[in-house]
């Protein structure tokens, strides 16, 4: 192997690379790169114009399949229990100047025995610890401020929790335009919420087809995505149903007898 210095080519006759050289044993007497240092203190390995404070670069014959590039490796000397594993850290300079962990992202095993594991993401409010956020489980359920998402063996699952006593879990969808949201509300009238939060219609459907409508009013049509409160006996000052087939509206009152 060889260590070296090298100009950078530039016209500062004190700028230069620090070069690192293996040889797999076909190099003979030119050791190939492994690792350089350049003037700019940009760290490359398997390449030899890093473009950032560490790039890494490799070269495979795979081409369809994602090529580790970067392995990170946790080891204890004790014994390997669960939420044991390796972690990358982010750090960041604050406005006093203190440098100052902002977030985690975590790979730990949830069954150290069995090998099963989770990938968790932990981020800091004000001057609190970091606390996670999100996690993703040996089955590929999320949790949203939830360490146990909820399973089942025949869906995989989306939780998102909050411990708040007036708070929910809600999952919001938005367009430009247009905010929709479901969830559980944890308030005094405790309820699950379907509901949109702009003034649009709240559509549900089947076969990917539109069955019902509640329009930003609060009135509901089935079969017809127009509801037209004018024609109904109470007129405008109303909340309607409309339901509209090519074959006529009905509206059942059953009762089962048995």
């Amino acid at each position: 192997g060889q260590i070296q210095s090298s100009h950078d080519g530039t016209s500062d006759d004190q700028k230069g690379d620090l070069i690192f050289k293996t040889n797999d044993g076909s190099d003979g007497s030119s050791p190939t790169e492994a690792m350089r240092i350049d003037s700019a203190q940009k760290v490359g390995i398997g390449i030899n114009a890093p473009a950032f404070p560490l790039d890494v670069s490799t070269n495979s014959a795979t081409t369809n399949d994602a090529v580790t590039t970067l392995r990170l490796s946790a080891n204890t000397t004790g014994t390997a229990a669960n939420n044991f594993g390796a972690a990358i850290n982010f750090s960041g300079e604050d406005a006093s100047g203190s440098l100052r962990d902002l977030a985690t992202i975590n790979s730990i095993y949830t069954d150290a025995t069995n090998r099963s594991s989770a990938i968790t993401f932990k981020t800091r409010k004000t001057l609190g610890s970091l606390t996670e956020r999100v996690r993703i489980d040996a089955d590929g359920n999320v949790g949203i401020g939830d360490t146990s998402p909820e399973s089942n063996t025949n869906f995989t699952a989306l939780t998102v929790t909050s411990t708040a006593s007036t708070g929910g879990g809600q999952v919001y969808v938005q367009s430009s335009s247009v905010t929709g949201v479901f969830g559980a509300d944890n308030a005094t009238d405790a309820k699950t919420i379907v509901q949109t939060n702009t003034n649009h219609p709240l559509v549900l459907g089947t076969n990917n087809t539109e069955r019902v409508r509640i329009n930003a009013d609060g009135n509901v049509g089935i079969g017809t995505d127009t509801i037209d409160v004018s024609t109904q006996a109470g007129g405008s000052g109303y909340k309607a149903l409309q339901i509209e087939s090519d074959e006529g509206g009905q509206l059942n009152f059953d009762h089962n007898d048995a």
